[in-house]
């Protein structure tokens, strides 16, 4: 009898660890899919000196500063500029990387942030 209880007791204790591991996995998941839904999505914002072109770097969306370099030029061209230049009018934050090209970039207000003062 003691036997049959031992085994029993045995068998209520493996189904309990299997119940706890398993809500310990999916709570883990979940918690993975939450981190990823709240990804911070970096907006570099660019502006021309002449304040005729705007254009948005966003590396995790693809839109990436070769494009925008691009569109700077093509900018440029359609217009016959020559003394226009490309700067950025998104300030350096603490969690940038500040080895990125992007910060060679002459900083500038922009001329949106220029009206609202």
């Amino acid at each position: 009898m003691k036997l049959v209880r031992a085994k029993k007791a045995i068998w209520i204790i493996i189904i309990c660890l299997m119940a706890i591991g398993g809500v310990v996995y999916n709570l883990n998941r979940s918690i993975k899919k939450i981190d990823k839904s709240m990804a911070i999505i970096h907006v570099y914002n660019y502006e021309s000196s002449d304040h005729k072109f705007k254009d948005i770097e966003v590396p995790e969306k693809g839109r990436t500063l070769e494009m925008v370099e691009s569109a700077f030029e093509d900018y440029k061209k359609e217009n016959g500029l020559d003394d226009v230049e490309l700067r950025i009018t998104t300030k350096m934050t603490s969690a940038d990387d500040k080895n990125h090209r992007r910060w060679k970039y002459e900083y500038m207000k922009s001329i949106d942030e220029k009206n609202d003062n």
